[in-house]
């Protein structure tokens, strides 16, 4: 989902889950505005991904780890989930469909 239609030619960065961690990224990386922008974040739900987007100033948001991980504009992804969960959601470049939700 646009939020609010602007992409640059910055690094387009997306964070896969909503929690703390995530937040704590988010902030970080708004520290660098001349060489990151975040474009995206995923969630189990789109209430979750929406909320986090507005808070961080997000312009899309995600209900499906696979839908972040197939917008052509995010080019990293931060994932911030405890490490017993990150296994099933790895990203493979070659095939961004096989990521789960939980």
């Amino acid at each position: 989902m646009l939020l609010d239609g602007i992409v640059t030619d910055l690094t387009g960065w997306g964070i896969l889950a909503t929690g703390h961690i995530a937040s704590v990224f988010a902030r970080d990386l708004a520290l660098l505005p001349n060489e990151a922008r975040l474009v995206g974040v995923g969630s189990r739900t789109v209430e979750r991904a929406m909320g986090f987007a507005a808070d961080h100033g997000i312009p899309r948001a995600y209900d499906s780890y696979a839908e972040l991980a197939g917008d052509p504009d995010v080019e990293v992804v931060y994932v911030a989930m405890i490490i017993s969960h990150q296994r099933s959601c790895a990203l493979k470049p070659e095939s961004p469909s096989s990521l789960r939700n939980h």
